[in-house]
């Protein structure tokens, strides 16, 4: 699907003729191609490492050109989707490479997704496969192919169920696949007949659904902003890249994007489980000498509070890089000096791509207060979001980017892809944040969570990262709860740390030692044992304060 095809699509080809006139975009290149790079340069090198599976570079493209090969001889086409639910894993990586190489766009989702999601998506891409876990390969606690096989009936165009681990009847392995396309015999640069062209969507990535449904973006090859991740974070083929995060959703992708032009191992670490997980990535980290671990907060909090952390040698772990929500600023340096190494955020989004990111060598108060300077092919501006105007740096207001890293809108949706792209290619980003002396971001949370009480702004994560330092805390988040005389009041919905109760009262004095103005402080406390997250691993902020509205509304009867 070329840029023209598209129905909206903020990226014109007057844009793109721009950018490759400027050399910010690389006709003819494709990122499978740095695989095959890889294989010839460094062969015997590994490359790829999961719980059960590791190949070097050469067995990598190999099996990546047969699964390639396989499906064609299954008939996929230039531009059919293929959908991926599958936790971190090698074959999920062997899939994307493959799919790129075919010309057919891979949809990867999160395995929290469900029927009505599921069925919803691959009705609306017109999937003709779906990839999912099969019998025995994972522990993910859910029958994956009965829920495929439940809904394939709605479902005309979908094909082809396959399976990573056994397959049961009515469905194939990845593996036969593969084993299809080995029997097949082709020159080294068969490829580059049906793989996608620079300015054509080669993948779909789906929003979290906040608001309903999720959205389809597109999105053309990461490679257009390879560059930026690599020299900011001083990456080489020495280093070794573990996805803690999904690589699905977005935390965990720099192990994959970071891969393919250095050359360097990708790690996948197949499955976080709250209890487990911590340990679980220390000896990972200790086993594989991991340079670079790339998670969430949540992951990085409760790797660094674990009480066996000494016990493993992670002195290999230089950089820990993180995105998806903010840090308590306080914690930084602590979580550094009992990790012994660099925290480095990075900010980005489904729909509009990477943003931005901080440098290895950025001091301490910029990686904790801010997400860096945005990448080198980005335009930044932060404008009032009652006036369009662009505001002075250090003043807070919306942040809208645009620029050469091909998100192309979204799929079938020119409705929210006008309402999110102006006509000069400005995405509305709806985070608030404001730019500082040195140019680095400072996000301020979402433009739709600030909070309306009687005229005065109560932005969230102002209060959320005072509450974050408490030692009982966990994690907080701060929701609208509806008010007939001054519209919306603050509440808190806290989860303490384990064995931990929090009060209100503590919660208040702390927001008084560091002098928070009143208007701003929670005047409801709710505490959860476990906050609900979305698929994407957000706390569900919108379930939150739906929840505390139907609470406000049953005291209301009583």
């Amino acid at each position: 699907m070329k840029v023209k095809d598209l129905p909206g699509c903020p990226v014109t080809e007057k844009m793109i003729k721009e950018w490759v006139k400027k050399g910010l975009w690389e006709p003819g290149f494709m990122f499978w191609m740095l695989w095959d790079e890889n294989a010839k340069k460094r062969p015997n090198k590994e490359a790829l490492v999961d719980q059960k599976t590791r190949l070097t570079w050469a067995q990598a493209r190999e099996q990546s050109a047969n699964l390639a090969l396989g499906f064609q001889e299954l008939g996929l086409k230039k531009d059919n989707v293929v959908v991926s639910q599958l936790p971190n894993c090698v074959e999920a990586v062997l899939l994307r490479d493959a799919l790129e190489r075919l010309g057919v766009v891979y949809f990867p989702l999160a395995v929290g997704f469900r029927h009505k999601e599921m069925k919803h998506l691959l009705e609306f891409t017109q999937a003709v496969a779906i990839v999912v876990p099969g019998i025995g390969r994972f522990d993910e606690g859910f029958d994956f192919v009965g829920m495929v096989l439940e809904i394939k009936p709605e479902l005309p165009k979908l094909k082809y169920v396959v399976t990573v681990g056994q397959a049961p009847q009515g469905t194939m392995s990845l593996a036969e696949v593969m084993a299809l396309g080995a029997k097949k015999k082709v020159p080294w640069d068969y490829f580059k007949k049906s793989t996608f062209d620079f300015d054509e969507c080669v993948a779909f990535r789906a929003t979290s659904g906040t608001t309903g449904l999720p959205k389809v973006c597109c999105a053309t090859t990461p490679l257009h902003n390879k560059e930026d991740f690599i020299t900011r974070w001083k990456v080489t083929e020495n280093d070794v890249v573990m996805a803690i995060a999904t690589i699905a959703t977005g935390a965990g992708l720099p192990a994959i994007e970071l891969s393919g032009p250095t050359g360097c191992k990708a790690l996948m670490m197949e499955r976080w489980d709250p209890q487990t997980g911590p340990e679980r990535a220390l000896s990972l980290i200790e086993k594989e000498r991991v340079t670079i671990a790339c998670g969430v907060p949540p992951h990085i909090l409760m790797i660094a509070q674990h009480p066996n952390v000494e016990k493993y040698n992670i002195s290999s772990l230089r950089l820990f890089t993180w995105a998806g929500a903010p840090l308590a600023k306080g914690a930084v340096a602590g979580i550094e000096k009992r990790l012994g190494c660099k925290l480095v955020p990075y900010y980005g989004s489904m729909d509009a791509g990477a943003i931005s990111a901080a440098y290895y060598d950025d001091s301490i108060e910029v990686r904790s207060s801010t997400v860096g300077k945005p990448y080198s092919k980005r335009e930044l501006k932060i404008i009032d979001p009652d006036t369009g105007k662009e505001v002075p740096h250090g003043e807070i207001g919306e942040v809208l980017v645009r620029g050469a890293v091909g998100n192309l809108g979204y799929y079938k949706d020119l409705e929210h892809t006008k309402a999110n792209w102006d006509s000069e290619g400005w995405f509305h980003t709806k985070d608030l944040g404001k730019i500082d002396e040195e140019g680095n971001i400072c996000l301020m949370g979402r433009a739709t969570d600030t909070i309306n009480r009687g005229g005065q702004k109560i932005h969230p994560l102002e209060v959320e990262e005072i509450l974050k330092t408490h030692p009982k805390v966990a994690e907080v988040v701060i929701v609208p709860m509806p008010d007939p005389i001054v519209g919306q009041r603050a509440c808190a919905y806290v989860e303490p740390k384990a064995g931990q109760t929090f009060t209100f009262e503590e919660m208040i004095a702390r927001l008084e030692q560091e002098k928070m103005a009143k208007y701003k402080r929670p005047e409801r406390l709710e505490i959860m044992e476990r906050l609900p997250r979305l698929p994407s691993g957000k706390v569900d902020k919108t379930g939150l304060a739906e929840d505390i509205k139907k609470k406000l509304e049953a005291q209301a009867k009583k």
